[in-house]
């Protein structure tokens, strides 16, 4: 079978039909040659990985000119029997062509459209054949290379995606955590981000054992005009669920052990057990049995070329929490603590870089007091960016931030 796709700027259109149907070629129609043969190197990637043999071609035709396209289309109707229109992506002119196009060739043409949000082939020409084969699901890194990009990780540069081991010890872990985390958020992030601060000596980041100054500590927290016995407090909690052993003092100075890599990596970042906290919530929900998000991960780095260049600096953003339902990607920005308007054109911009018309995108606060005016002209912004907001999770039993989670896909 031959699938002819119209080249579109939400990307997951192009490849529908290749990741549904398995077609043994895919013409790509659209008005920048340069650009679909870009896009067509990455969508071959991805069918590689997943052992699709299909044939990609590009073919380009004349943009406003519906003779052109018409004239194009025809002679691929020649060229190819069983031969299938994806009526998913293209522009309205595009879509013209098809139908003058089918009138013809109806006797050799089949016409579909594929609903990414609910996964369904839709049959649009009536004749009762659906060629999908299966419904389809996109991983995370797969969605952001049909965009273009890549995912960076740790292994190939410090301080990017870093590989997690959500075992059920560990999301029983990221619980207790949160739960002293939002009990007194605002000192917690004092702490935190300041621990490593007063770290005593240079530890590498392989190092799990660390001594740093319990009297800098205290004397930061006065400051700010935080009880200082809120360090021993939390190092205490700390000892009692077994998140750092070894404890001994000295002085001023205070040593422990971290219990693994990747306790140490939650503890010396902020922000860090509230992205954790909802990428634990999101693996946990569940429809009919099965999880309801089929990829979830957190701190995705993305390179948004996909190229390495020495000359040239890439363009990175993080994205806290990655979400994917079959073929619809939510990005979602974590605050613990405050939050100004800038996060949401961050998120706003790297949501419809990588996922298009399809990316739901949604900010997750720690608090946020819808009273005051930046309260409301944070909603405001957000509603005119179609962001979902929900805030307050502090306050949140676990339920209740599942619920909101679940509710996304529908919204």
């Amino acid at each position: 079978m031959t699938v002819v796709e119209f080249f579109d700027e939400n990307f997951v259109e192009n490849v529908v039909s290749m990741l549904v149907c398995f077609p043994q070629k895919i013409i790509l129609i659209g008005d920048n040659k340069k650009r679909m043969n870009r896009c067509a190197e990455a969508y071959r990637a991805v069918a590689q990985d997943r052992k699709i043999e299909t044939e990609i071609i590009c073919e380009s035709v004349i943009k406003n000119d519906l003779q052109n396209i018409i004239d194009k289309l025809s002679d691929i109707c020649e060229a190819n029997d069983d031969l299938a229109f994806d009526l998913t992506g293209g522009d309205d002119l595009c879509l013209v062509a098809t139908g003058i196009v089918y009138e013809k060739y109806r006797h050799k043409v089949s016409l579909h459209r594929y609903n990414v949000i609910n996964g369904r082939m839709i049959d649009c020409d009536g004749d009762g054949k659906l060629v999908a084969r299966l419904p389809s699901r996109v991983s995370i890194e797969e969605n952001v290379q049909i965009y273009g990009g890549r995912i960076i990780y740790e292994d190939e540069k410090p301080n990017t995606t870093y590989r997690w081991s959500f075992t059920e010890e560990f999301k029983d872990d990221v619980l207790k955590i949160w739960d002293i985390c939002r009990s007194e958020n605002t000192p917690w992030n004092i702490v935190l981000t300041n621990m490593e601060s007063y770290t005593v000596g240079e530890p590498t980041a392989e190092d799990l054992d660390v001594t740093f100054s319990r009297a800098a500590i205290r004397s930061l927290l006065i400051s700010r005009n935080i009880r200082p016995d809120f360090v021993d407090d939390l190092l205490s909690r700390f000892r009692r669920y077994g998140f750092i052993n070894n404890f001994r003092t000295r002085g001023n100075e205070i040593s422990f052990t971290y219990k693994n890599h990747d306790i140490k990596r939650l503890l010396t970042k902020a922000g860090a057990v509230l992205e954790l906290f909802i990428t634990v919530m999101a693996m946990g929900i569940t429809d009919k049995g099965e999880p309801l998000y089929t990829d979830v991960m957190n701190g995705v780095f993305v390179d948004w070329d996909g190229q390495r260049s020495e000359d040239n600096p890439d363009v990175e953003n993080e994205i806290d929490v990655m979400l994917m339902k079959d073929m619809l990607p939510f990005f979602i920005s974590c605050k613990n603590g405050t939050v100004n308007v800038e996060e949401l054109y961050k998120l706003h911009t790297v949501a419809q870089r990588f996922g298009g018309i399809y990316a739901r995108k949604v900010l997750v606060l720690t608090e946020l007091d819808r009273e005051t005016d930046h309260g409301k002209y944070i909603l405001l912004r957000a509603k005119d960016m179609d962001v979902t907001v929900i805030d307050n999770v502090c306050k949140m039993p676990i339920e209740e931030v599942q619920k909101n989670l679940k509710k996304l896909y529908r919204s």
